[in-house]
């Protein structure tokens, strides 16, 4: 869990960067991210974005912090936040169309990558059978 808990720390980093260029760079954000949502990619939506991000980050942060305990509630939370980010980023490509296949491609890699690794960690083998992690409590 080492590599996972320096892997969401980067992945953490990279959120305040774009927390903050959602605040204060929401056309650069709009151009490198949402590039056919230009006519409603506003400032507004720029703000609300970096808000979402800053709360993704700090839950990257805490599941860090907690060692990545897999059978913790902020682990879950964390999961759960990497599985709506790609809900999110695919229906912005297939349904709404307002990214391009080359601007989910970095977004779509870590929540994919932060995901299955996030889930590998929660399933063990526990006592020569695979059981969920989270449903064993100590």
């Amino acid at each position: 869990r080492t590599w996972l808990v320096r892997w969401l720390m980067l992945v953490a980093a990279l959120r305040v960067l774009s927390a903050v260029m959602g605040v204060f760079e929401h056309a650069t954000l709009q151009q490198s991210l949402y590039p056919n949502a230009q006519a409603s990619f506003t400032p507004l939506c720029g703000r609300v974005f970096a808000t979402w991000t800053a709360v993704t980050c700090a839950l990257c942060i805490l599941c860090a912090h907690s060692g990545c305990e897999p059978t913790s509630e902020v682990f879950t939370a964390t999961m759960v936040s990497f599985a709506l980010a790609l809900i999110h980023f695919v229906t912005e490509l297939c349904i709404f169309k307002t990214m391009t296949s080359q601007s989910i491609a970095s977004p779509a890699v870590v929540a994919s990558v932060s995901l299955c690794w996030m889930a590998a960690v929660r399933v063990a083998p526990a006592r020569g059978r695979w059981s969920l992690a989270a449903t064993k409590r100590e």
